[in-house]
């Protein structure tokens, strides 16, 4: 009788995420993460450390920048995130879809590592059929999927932390930072800035001028702490932007405007 081809077995994934964390260590030991340093490092003359690369904002894209950094030995790094331990990015504070809108079977920050997957991770804690039976992967569960993912990778964040304007340091050729977390002040040389601020670099969270004279308790911004509770059964408006004017007919901008207001409050004040 022949020998069974090993690779021709029934994949049997890890029955628990302790189990799953054994097996991504023994991945991430192969491919040696992150055991050697590849970029020498570097002080100032007078022995202050500088990072090669700070990265600002800890959701999942400067996550994934840190890890991907750090698979190719770039390990003296640091990731600065202004929001509180566990609620990096929109997926716990503003942002209101219930689901992502990514199909579930699509992969990134896990760079084709299986065992770093939100599938895996999801089916070691719920089976192969739970995750069968998820649409679209609720948001909630992206946030804490991420949460894991920082802690397994051992990539460095720092909370609360909010960064200043960058200055470049010609006589040391590095980008000085300043930082502030709990009222104190820092100044952080890097010699690579990453930005992945994402909806918070485009500018600050403001209201319609329209809006501005009424009350405050009539009115709150989409990233407010909303009470959807207290707005069940009552009459609410909409802002919203639609589709560019320059690209889009009066008319379809009109139209696509109010759909988009009208759908958008149906969502989120159930009746």
């Amino acid at each position: 009788m022949p020998d069974r081809d090993p690779l021709a077995s029934p994949y049997r994934p890890p029955q628990s995420l302790e189990a799953l964390e054994d097996a991504l260590r023994r991945d991430l030991d192969i491919l040696s993460y992150p055991a050697r340093s590849w970029v020498p490092p570097r002080s100032t003359p007078d022995g202050r450390p500088i990072l090669d690369v700070l990265v600002i904002g800890g959701g999942q894209s400067g996550l994934g920048a840190a890890f991907g950094l750090m698979r190719e030995r770039v390990t003296n790094l640091l990731v600065l995130d202004d929001g509180k331990d566990g609620f990096h990015g929109p997926w716990k504070t503003f942002a209101r879809m219930i689901t992502l809108r990514t199909p579930k079977y699509l992969t990134g920050p896990d760079y084709n590592i299986p065992n770093l997957s939100f599938r895996a991770w999801y089916e070691a804690q719920h089976g192969a059929e739970g995750f069968q039976q998820v649409a679209l992967i609720p948001k909630e569960l992206w946030a804490d999927y991420l949460l894991w993912y920082r802690r397994v990778l051992g990539i460095p964040v720092k909370c609360g932390t909010k960064a200043g304007a960058l200055r470049w340091r010609a006589d040391l050729d590095c980008f000085e930072v300043p930082a502030a977390h709990n009222n104190e002040a820092e100044f952080l040389l890097a010699r690579k800035v990453v930005l992945a601020t994402g909806i918070d670099g485009s500018g600050r969270w403001d209201a319609p001028p329209e809006v501005q004279p009424l009350p405050r308790a009539l009115w709150a911004h989409t990233h407010d702490p909303i009470d959807f509770g207290a707005l069940k059964g009552k009459r609410v408006g909409v802002l919203g932007a639609g589709p560019p004017r320059s690209t889009t007919p009066p008319w379809r901008w009109r139209r696509a405007r109010a759909r988009w207001t009208c759908s958008t409050a149906a969502r989120s004040c159930p009746t």
